[in-house]
């Protein structure tokens, strides 16, 4: 029986166009074709309807650029299978969003 682990997938958008019909299901399916590039570099499978999707604001980091701007950040979770997913958990500087 193949094992099971999670991985995540991310994408990157701007806060000011949220609410534009379909800009959020434009960066979700985005995370999640991130995270299924992922799984096959790393041999697994990505379990067929396990996505869930986390949409969060990460502020500008202070003194970076002038330019720089607050950020909306989209991560896609998913359940993996396949020899070795038991050791893979969708863990990072970003989770819990």
């Amino acid at each position: 029986m193949d094992s099971q682990g999670t991985l995540l997938g991310w994408a990157f958008g701007k806060p000011g166009h949220q609410h534009q019909p379909g800009y959020l299901d434009q960066l979700k399916a985005e995370s999640l074709r991130s995270v299924t590039e992922e799984a096959a570099f790393k041999g697994v499978d990505v379990e067929a309807g396990s996505e869930s999707f986390a949409v969060s604001h990460r502020p500008a980091f202070p003194s970076t650029s002038e330019d720089e701007e607050e950020m909306l950040v989209v991560r896609c979770r998913v359940t993996v299978t396949g020899p070795g997913a038991d050791k893979l958990h969708g863990e990072g500087p970003m989770n819990g969003l």
